[in-house]
């Protein structure tokens, strides 16, 4: 084989090579936009349920979020001219007393378990379709009420009667005890976990999909924060955890994890408004040896007692998921509220460390 053919033949290899890589890289950029749209339309299409009553699907997450989230009805925005129908001989409207009652002592007050649905042009009861056994019309959503036939005679019997009653129980009880429910408190706290993790991803996906539309390469000759050789990739998070507090926030508190033993910097010094801010730091080993700063946070509007630092400092070291049992050491100033003997935060933080 001649010189010039393996020169051919290698610059087609080349060529091969070079649009397989390109094939890689547009598969890559491909998936990172489909995986970031799927996380917006999954928030844009968060399980809230539809205004209309009739197009509600009763289930557990439909509860819990109506025992958060009361439905307000506004009347005003009913047509009440095509709400009519013909109810035996007559063509009657809904009327729009309906949503009010008088009470005994005269005053009138509005009737906030009845909803109207303009898609099938009925009225409902909000409690007795959550949470009744036993349907009446008003709490059956295959139903409703429809006939406007002495219609405010039979809202004000089902009002009066025990199956509402019941559900009105039901329904106090649940949203008295949603502030203490174990499922509450744990579905709170998945949310979190999951809006946290989603945030993360957003960032990394439009990192990777930068670098792999400009066919730049992503790792360099280590994989450490702070080193000018950790590459495009985690060199471009830390450009943009400069300008973003939640990124810097989560590579220094995973930073710390990883080094498990760290120290505190605080600080207390007021802003251009004169209000005080706990500016808090912290020092850790690497795994190359070498010691790291890292601003965490600011802690603003902390009162100047040692007990409230501590407080606030212990709160935000719990939000973080870091373990304040694992600080090594503490530096502060020399006020007495910092550096005190007996109840300057010094002191009080050395007692649960």
């Amino acid at each position: 084989m001649s010189s010039v053919q393996k020169r051919k033949l290698s610059g087609a290899k080349f060529r091969n090579l070079a649009k397989q890589k390109k094939e890689k890289i547009n598969d890559c950029i491909s998936s990172c936009k489909k995986l970031d749209n799927y996380f917006k339309v999954k928030e844009e299409t968060a399980a809230v349920p539809n205004s209309d009553p009739a197009k509600w699907k009763i289930d557990s997450k439909c509860i819990d979020y109506f025992i958060l989230n009361q439905p307000i009805h506004n009347v005003n925005k009913i047509n009440f001219n095509k709400t009519g129908r013909k109810c035996g001989k007559y063509f009657r409207k809904l009327p729009r007393s309906i949503f009010t009652r008088t009470l005994h002592n005269g005053q009138t007050t509005n009737r906030e378990w009845l909803l109207y649905s303009s898609s099938v042009n009925a009225l409902f009861c909000f409690q007795c379709l959550l949470f009744s056994n036993r349907k009446s019309s008003l709490g059956n959503l295959k139903y409703g009420l429809k006939n406007w036939g002495k219609c405010e005679e039979k809202v004000k019997c089902h009002e009066e009667g025990q199956v509402h009653g019941e559900s009105i129980r039901i329904w106090f009880s649940r949203t008295q005890n949603s502030g203490n429910s174990i499922d509450k408190v744990l579905n709170e706290e998945i949310k979190s976990k999951l809006d946290y993790w989603t945030n993360v991803l957003h960032r990394v996906i439009a990192t990777i999909t930068f670098l792999a539309e400009r066919g730049l390469p992503f790792r360099g000759k280590n994989n450490e924060f702070g080193s000018v050789h950790n590459g495009n990739y985690m060199g471009s998070l830390e450009l943009i955890a400069k300008f973003d507090p939640f990124l810097s926030g989560h590579i220094s508190k995973y930073e710390i994890i990883e080094a498990k033993y760290f120290s505190i910097i605080v600080d207390s010094t007021p802003d251009i408004s004169k209000q005080d801010q706990l500016t808090v730091v912290i020092r850790y080993i690497k795994p190359n040896g070498n010691s790291e700063e890292r601003f965490l946070t600011f802690l603003s509007a902390v009162e100047h007692k040692g007990e409230q630092m501590e407080e606030a400092l212990i709160d935000k070291f719990k939000e973080l998921d870091i373990d304040i049992k694992n600080c090594r050491g503490q530096a502060y100033d020399n006020a007495s509220n910092m550096s005190g003997k007996y109840n300057g935060l010094q002191a009080r933080s050395t007692c649960i460390m």
